[in-house]
């Protein structure tokens, strides 16, 4: 898992949250569609692009489900689908960087999600860990 807070940060129109106001999910989960399931087995027999260029437009990729709380249960809040035709681009391929919030910064802001793991040690990545 990843930190979500700093995608909650600012408002639409740029202003930005303080610690005490921010609300972000403890957890979102991209949860594959059955169709994408099937169309991505484990065995490639051609190029990844390749496959991902065969998805049509308007195609829905993902359910996405948030955990408000560490204990609380998945909730259903959208989806995420293709706007247009998927391609590769020599600047995503080469210049484009997504920096991943390290998930130790929402615990900075959410310290009773680590309250709320019975034992931290039990399990590698506890309290990310829903099997927790």
């Amino acid at each position: 898992m990843v930190g979500l807070s700093d995608m909650a940060r600012y408002a639409q129109d740029g202003s930005e949250f303080t610690d005490d106001s921010i609300k972000f999910p403890f957890q979102l989960l991209l949860v594959p569609t059955d169709e994408m399931r099937a169309r991505f087995p484990d065995d490639y027999d051609k190029p990844l692009i390749d496959q991902l260029r065969e998805i049509e437009v308007g195609t829905t990729l993902y359910d996405i489900y948030a955990k408000a709380d560490y204990d609380a249960p998945p909730q259903l809040i959208g989806s995420m689908s293709t706007t247009s035709s998927i391609e590769s681009s020599a600047y995503a391929d080469g210049k484009l960087f997504l920096k991943h919030q390290v998930m130790e910064e929402d615990f900075r802001l959410r310290p009773e999600w680590l309250e709320r793991c019975k034992d931290v040690t039990a399990c590698g990545v506890c309290p990310v860990d829903v099997r927790c």
